[in-house]
């Protein structure tokens, strides 16, 4: 009569596990590999009708950008700021979603509150509301949502109008359309002999540090 129940505990131990792991499966982002996107979104936050500043040192990641190439294949997180730049956000992987970008911050998303880094907590209620804007259009939460080349973004808390938040949209910076086309430079590319002499000359250096793209015939595949 043990061996029945043995096997019973068995199964359902079985079960127990498989369920476990499609579980934890499914709440692991899907995130791409490092390098695998290379893509720039313009973005703001105001907070009770303040725009809030992230050109801050501590918001930003260090870059590998030897040569004057930013290396997005090591050494960064899958979406990130740098260079003191706190409009611009640099996507390095697909399926990075805002919500994993604010994470890398310390600041967490819901759809009706946005928790800082530094403690502060606003959440809808009280005549004030959290909102989010994609492009110009209103959406429901931000967290989920993948982070898209040359997409304007962004999210207003407090009581202001229509015309208000227009205003505030009207703010958002251009930076990612000037950026469009970069391009991943993996660190064994930037080794060649061919990347190297390139990087001699001082305009591919230039083109390469505000464009973020390699010489034509060295690019990415």
């Amino acid at each position: 009569m043990e061996k029945p129940k043995t096997w019973k505990l068995l199964v359902i131990m079985l079960m127990l596990g498989l369920g476990l792991y499609f579980f934890l499966s499914l709440q692991k982002p899907a995130y791409g590999a490092m390098g695998s996107a290379h893509e720039h979104s313009d973005f703001k936050l105001y907070i009770n009708g303040q725009a809030y500043n992230f050109s801050q040192a501590k918001y930003m990641t260090e870059t590998d950008n030897s040569g004057g190439v930013e290396n997005c294949a090591t050494g960064s997180v899958f979406a990130h700021m740098h260079d003191l730049d706190g409009n611009l956000v640099h996507k390095h992987a697909t399926g990075a979603t805002w919500g994993y970008f604010f994470s890398t911050l310390n600041i967490t998303l819901s759809p009706d509150c946005i928790a800082m880094d530094m403690g502060e907590k606003y959440c809808s209620g009280n005549g004030k509301t959290l909102r989010f804007f994609v492009n110009g259009k209103e959406v429901h939460g931000l967290a989920d949502y993948e982070i898209h080349n040359l997409d304007k973004v962004i999210i207003t808390f407090g009581n202001e109008t229509d015309e208000g938040i227009a205003t505030q949209i009207a703010t958002i910076t251009d930076e990612a359309r000037m950026r469009a086309g970069g391009t991943c430079a993996p660190r064994s590319l930037l080794q060649t002999p061919q990347m190297q002499a390139q990087n001699s000359h001082a305009k591919w250096i230039l083109i390469a540090h505000f464009q973020e793209t390699i010489p034509p015939g060295l690019q990415c595949a």
